[in-house]
């Protein structure tokens, strides 16, 4: 992910082409993070000069799913039980 002159582009390593380009650079890290997670691979970010400014793996990263409002109150009364 780095920027381009119409926002913010998603490059695979090699490509030179862009996967997407984005108006803000939110828009392309959910698109980067969703191409990362689903191809198992690195996640770059570049500033202007192509510097690496971040990087993460978020194919290794859990994913919490929150739960209902109604469950969490459920498990802690289980937990005062015991």
């Amino acid at each position: 992910m780095q920027p381009h002159p119409r926002g913010w582009q998603v490059l695979k390593e090699g490509g030179e082409r862009a996967t997407a380009i984005t108006e803000t650079r939110k828009e392309a890290l959910e698109v980067a993070r969703y191409s990362a997670r689903q191809e198992e691979s690195e996640l770059l970010i570049k500033d202007k000069d192509d510097n690496i400014t971040a990087r993460s793996f978020p194919h290794k990263t859990k994913v919490r799913k929150k739960k209902a409002k109604g469950a969490a109150k459920k498990d802690q009364k289980k937990k005062k039980k015991r």
